[in-house]
């Protein structure tokens, strides 16, 4: 967990690891990223990205609306607007198979998923945090945790730098994160399948 939640970072960079000879030579297929990642649909007004995620440009912490912001309208300076914001979409912006349910302002989360880093990742409005508990998204994140061997893309969900891992069987509290901490997402062999889990390491140790 080196860094906090931005839209141009995630908190958490995951070297995904094989280490069972058995499972080495798995069918194991990253989900490959949009060279050009279009929109399919607008904003029209949610403006939820504004408040959770964190934007260095600015010097806008995670949680905390951003002072360019006109709340349910937009970014008062969208013309000029760091390139971290400018080459932000959420993902029910570019998926359409999400339907208006996760607009973020709806579903009081911004869903976004980082190829890079190896998650999808779902960032909480810190007023709801337990929104992501609700359906119909509890249901669709434990099916994307189901398919995390094969996609490689493991699922978190960031209440600022608080982190939750979700497993098919489980979800599980990943604490806090404070800079330089690591995450790997290492392969294991499970009753239902070869499924990732995340093993945090602590700066704090690794400097002992």
């Amino acid at each position: 967990m080196a860094a906090i939640p931005s839209l141009s970072s995630g908190p958490l960079r995951l070297a995904c690891r094989r280490d069972f000879n058995r499972l080495r030579d798995s069918a194991l297929v990253m989900t490959a990223p949009p060279s050009d990642p279009k929109p399919v649909r607008q904003c029209d007004g949610c403006t939820l990205c504004c408040k959770v995620m964190s934007v260095a440009a600015v010097s806008k912490p995670m949680g905390k609306w951003c002072p360019h912001c006109t709340i349910g309208a937009g970014c008062n300076i969208h013309e000029d607007r760091p390139g971290e914001c400018r080459d932000f979409y959420c993902d029910f912006l570019l998926d359409p198979r999400f339907d208006e349910r996760w607009r973020p302002e709806t579903a009081h989360f911004v869903m976004r998923t980082s190829h890079a880093s190896h998650w999808i990742g779902i960032h909480m409005d810190p007023q709801r945090p337990d929104a992501w508990r609700r359906e119909p998204y509890y249901s669709k994140l434990k099916e994307l945790a189901r398919q995390s061997a094969l996609t490689q893309l493991v699922v978190l969900v960031f209440i600022g730098v608080r982190a939750w891992a979700i497993y098919p069987d489980r979800d599980v509290d990943l604490g806090f994160a404070a800079p330089g901490d690591k995450a790997v997402a290492k392969l294991v062999m499970t009753p239902r399948g070869p499924q990732y889990e995340i093993v945090i390491g602590r700066a704090e140790a690794q400097n002992v």
